[in-house]
């Protein structure tokens, strides 16, 4: 039995490797496989991520297809905005093979990236991406020592990068230093879910999550449905138990949030039940002139926001943040700006209400931009461990 091109069905396709195909970069090879051909690229930087111990490094992939690297021609990944999913996947997978064979802590305080660009697809794309992504990955790794680096090549002896299972001396290996850093290695290559689907959420923790190299995707992406009835007696609580039913629904890590206006006259009411003060029928209007006829003829008007995000992880691990505005209720609403009951809250240090904020402003000082600060910060601090 033959295949369409002549080999045998149990016949390799020809292989040919050529090293230091580009000038600058510390380490480079065109790779080809039959008709496949991938441009691998090492650059060394002396930098490394937030969430990469102190001493240690990093090795991260990018990949992408020219255009017309198939029969017809592909629109380029950045006219779109942003990775396909199947780039995204793949370079998420080279990337988790190569980190496979590198041992951090002797790499030094560098991040090696590993460009592979797609001259020429026909099958075969991603492990030939591995594969010459690990030679042009010893090939920097080289360079460092040739350079000067005192903490050694930094590469697994024995070791190999595998589409499959990650090989060192034979022993097949997690893709991380130790079974600590294993979660840490998975939480790099996985989607985030963020249980909204509110666009200017889905944005904003992209935003927070994009220096941790991770995408974040809405349960509608993903085509889950979860209806989570939030029982719990503070923001926290309610979080968390969304973002463990979402998590638990897709098998990702996910984040959920949730906050509300807690008032020290009405002994912390609306509090967890913020959204739902006065009843469904009420909207936004409704609720802050109820809030409003229920301080009448009160002097103290103290309040505060509060947000919390709470995060699950498939390990079971979980994190939370938390973040508080104080303030007072306004005797009259103010302002068109924001939601909710921005236009009573008012900010003595400001003298604006929410409502008369610009969305910069209140950025900087409400109680969600304090939670997502806090919230990046102890995200960073776990993926550290």
């Amino acid at each position: 039995m033959t295949r369409k091109d002549g080999r045998a069905f149990d016949e390799l396709r020809p292989i040919k490797i050529t090293t230091d195909f580009v000038k600058f970069a510390e380490g480079s090879c065109l790779i080809e496989c039959g008709d496949t051909k991938v441009l691998c690229c090492a650059s060394v930087e002396d930098r490394t991520p937030p969430h990469v111990p102190e001493g240690e490094g990093w090795v991260t992939a990018e990949y992408s297809m020219l255009p017309r690297a198939n029969r017809e021609r592909s629109k380029r990944d950045v006219s779109k905005l942003k990775l396909s999913p199947r780039s995204a996947e793949i370079q998420r997978l080279v990337g988790r093979s190569l980190r496979a064979a590198v041992d951090m802590s002797k790499l030094g305080e560098h991040t090696i990236t590993i460009d592979c660009d797609v001259l020429q697809g026909d099958g075969g794309t991603r492990t030939a991406s591995v594969t010459g992504g690990f030679i042009a990955l010893c090939l920097a790794c080289r360079t460092l020592v040739e350079d000067g680096d005192r903490r050694g090549p930094g590469l697994y002896p024995g070791g190999a990068a595998g589409a499959g299972a990650p090989v060192r001396q034979g022993q097949p290996r997690a893709a991380g230093h130790s079974k600590a850093s294993a979660g840490r290695e998975a939480l790099m290559s996985e989607k985030f879910v963020l249980a909204s689907h509110n666009p200017g959420k889905i944005r904003e923790m992209s935003a927070i999550l994009a220096r941790f190299g991770v995408d974040v995707v809405s349960p509608r992406e993903l085509g889950i449905t979860v209806d989570v009835e939030e029982t719990g007696t503070t923001f926290a609580e309610n979080a968390m138990l969304k973002a463990k039913a979402i998590c638990a629904a897709s098998g990702l890590p996910a984040i959920a949030d949730d906050s509300g206006l807690c008032v020290d006259a009405l002994n912390g009411g609306p509090g967890v039940y913020s959204a739902r003060y006065g009843g469904e029928g009420l909207d936004d209007k409704g609720r802050y002139t109820l809030l409003l006829n229920s301080l009448r003829g009160q002097t103290t008007r103290a309040a505060h926001f509060t947000c919390a995000i709470a995060c699950a992880f498939p390990n079971g691990d979980t994190l939370t943040a938390e973040g508080q505005c104080d303030g007072t209720i306004a005797f009259a609403p103010m302002g068109e700006g924001g939601f909710g009951y921005d236009p009573v809250f008012f900010v003595p240090s400001l003298a604006k209400t929410f409502g008369q904020l610009t969305a910069e402003e209140k950025s900087a000082i409400s109680h969600r931009g304090k939670a997502l600060a806090a919230f990046s910060e102890k995200l960073a601090t776990y993926l550290r461990k």
